[in-house]
């Protein structure tokens, strides 16, 4: 029986093997793909920036005329306009105020 026992154990000790040379070709695997994807990416990356260099893209569909002044935008704006100049007026009133009320401490 003792021979038995030894061929039982080397049965188990190749499915540990088979086990680990699975796990070590999937985790292989796995990072070739990522490989894969990453370089995919990349190329997409470079292959954009190349047509834009070149003009690849008709202006009008990429870049958006940011300088553009809608009327919604203008109106906002001078509403922004108003609100700043009424809250200068109300600090120069109050500095005013502030610096009447410490000549008046100071004089006493």
């Amino acid at each position: 029986g003792g021979e038995g026992d030894g061929e039982d154990e080397d049965d188990e000790d190749d499915e540990e093997e088979m086990k680990e040379m699975d796990e070590i070709m999937r985790s292989r695997m796995a990072e070739q793909k990522a490989a894969l994807k990453k370089r995919a990416e990349l190329q997409k990356k470079r292959d954009l920036r190349k047509k834009l260099s070149m003009g690849g893209f008709p202006k009008g569909d990429f870049e958006p005329d940011l300088f553009h002044l809608s009327d919604r935008a203008q109106t906002a704006l001078e509403e922004d306009r108003m609100k700043m100049a009424d809250a200068d007026e109300l600090m120069d009133d109050d500095m005013k105020f502030n610096s009447r009320g410490e000549d008046e401490e100071e004089e006493e």
